[in-house]
């Protein structure tokens, strides 16, 4: 579920299918390629990764960021890649 090692590696095109792969592992329909773009059928079987799938369904219109990867098919609830003026930092506040 890392989505490493051969899945994160070789040119853009290994990458490319290493990302759809490890989508495709993540919501339960790696080997139902019909599903691979069908959100409906994500994590309703019983392989899937059970912590993205809680997310996905308390999320606002089912996004999350539950995995890498997690944005292919529009699934994530990042979307910078096609923004105009998309962020250029992050500041994160950690205290007790």
């Amino acid at each position: 579920m890392a989505c490493a090692g051969a899945l994160a590696s070789g040119n853009d095109t290994e990458k490319q299918l290493g990302a759809e792969f490890c989508a495709a592992f993540s919501r339960g329909v790696a080997l139902d390629t019909a599903s691979w773009y069908s959100p409906a059928a994500y994590y309703t079987g019983p392989a899937g990764n059970d912590y993205a799938g809680f997310f996905h369904t308390v999320g606002l219109n089912q996004r999350a960021s539950g995995f890498p990867y997690d944005d292919i098919h529009d699934q994530s609830t990042v979307q910078i890649l096609s923004n105009s003026g998309p962020p250029t930092s992050l500041t994160l506040g950690i205290g007790w």
